[in-house]
């Protein structure tokens, strides 16, 4: 029997382990590379009026115009 939660002897759980890597498609990379183009990715401090969420996944940023 293959144990989830190893909590009995010490471990840590192990939720990493369910999780699956998600990667885009083609299509989408193309889309993506069309709407930023000429933009840059500017790292900005995630305070609580400027934070942006989707899919449970906070964003510190934004993309700006290349300068």
């Amino acid at each position: 029997m293959k144990k989830v939660y190893g909590t009995d002897d010490g471990e840590s759980p192990c939720f990493f382990l369910l999780e699956k890597d998600m990667e885009k498609s083609d299509k989408n990379k193309a889309k993506d590379r069309a709407r930023t183009a000429g933009k840059a990715w500017k790292q900005i401090p995630a305070t609580f009026k400027n934070r942006t969420t989707a899919s449970g996944v906070t964003f510190r940023g934004k993309y700006v115009p290349k300068q």
